[in-house]
């Protein structure tokens, strides 16, 4: 599963709202989503946090981000 795939997924909203959302924000926050990697993730997390918030509040948003940005620190390999 490609990283922008697992954040999607991670959002908790309906994957095809989601797919648009995060794709849109990773742009504004300055990444490629297609060549996502978790330190640009880490950096568009602003960007994410930003967009998620129009779908999403307080405890809902928050536990959103804890697990972007868990991706974003996790080096295990996911690709298996």
């Amino acid at each position: 599963m490609a990283l922008v795939d697992e954040v999607v997924a991670a959002t908790g909203l309906s994957h095809v709202i989601a797919e648009d959302v995060v794709r849109r924000a990773l742009v504004r926050g300055g990444v490629d989503p297609v060549a996502l990697t978790r330190p640009e993730l880490a950096r568009a997390i602003p960007s994410l946090r930003k967009a998620l918030g129009l779908f999403l509040r307080g405890n809902d948003l928050e536990r959103a981000l804890v697990r972007v940005e868990h991706l974003a620190r996790d080096r295990s390999d996911r690709s298996s």
